[in-house]
C-alpha cells in the first residue's frame, strides 16, 4: 500500500491537470475560435449559394443561346431550301423546256426536208 497515492495527492493531482487543461483552452479563445469558425460557414455557405445561382444563370443562357442558334440553323435550312426550289423553277426547267423545245424543232425541220 505504499505505492498508492493518498487522497489528498490525488486531490492535489487533480488540480493540477484542471489547471492545465484551462490553460489550454479558455472560455474566451474557445468562443473566439466558434465565432471565427461560424463567419468561416456563413461565407462558404453564401459562396456556394453564389456559385449555385451563378450555375443556374450560365445553364438558363447556354439553354437560351442554343434554341437561338437552332432557330437560326431552321432558318438558314429553309432559306437555304427555299432557294433551291427557286433556282430549279425559275432556271433549270425553263432553260430545259427551251432545249427540249429546240430539239423539237430541229428534228421536224430534218423530217419535213426530206
Amino acid at each position: 500500500m505504499a505505492h498508492e497515492p493518498s487522497s489528498v495527492d490525488v486531490v492535489r493531482r487533480l488540480d493540477e491537470v484542471l489547471a492545465t487543461v484551462r490553460d489550454l483552452v479558455g472560455r474566451r479563445e474557445y468562443d473566439s475560435d466558434q465565432r471565427h469558425s461560424e463567419h468561416r460557414f456563413a461565407d462558404l455557405e453564401r459562396d456556394l449559394e453564389q456559385e449555385r445561382q451563378a450555375r443556374i444563370t450560365a445553364v438558363a443562357d447556354e439553354k437560351s443561346l442554343r434554341e437561338a442558334g437552332d432557330k437560326g440553323l431552321a432558318d438558314r435550312m429553309e432559306k437555304s431550301s427555299a432557294g433551291w426550289r427557286q433556282t430549279f423553277f425559275s432556271g433549270v426547267l425553263p432553260s430545259l423546256l427551251t432545249l427540249f423545245t429546240l430539239a423539237v424543232t430541229v428534228t421536224l425541220a430534218l423530217r419535213s426536208g426530206k
